[in-house]
């Protein structure tokens, strides 16, 4: 996590997290996310992992914007409060 962090202490691009569910829960429980940026699809499944795991975990977050496709997904970025 030190590596992470010393990255985001530099200017330039976003750090970005595609699909690592363990990776974006030890991410989270760091303080280490800022925004999340999330794609929701229509469909519902019965099973599969969830996002955030139940704890401990409560993160406030302000809705920075949201559009909707015409396939019905809908992309939504959220920013941490802290």
């Amino acid at each position: 996590m030190n590596a992470i962090k010393k990255l985001k202490e530099r200017d330039g691009n976003n750090i970005i997290v595609f699909g690592s569910h363990k990776l974006l829960e030890t991410l989270t429980n760091e303080n280490l996310i800022d925004e999340y940026q999330l794609y929701i699809y229509p469909l519902v499944r019965c099973a599969g992992k969830r996002l955030f795991e139940e704890g401990d975990m409560a993160k406030e977050l302000t809705l920075q914007g949201s559009k909707t496709f015409g396939s019905g997904v809908v992309h939504i970025t959220y920013k941490v409060n802290r």
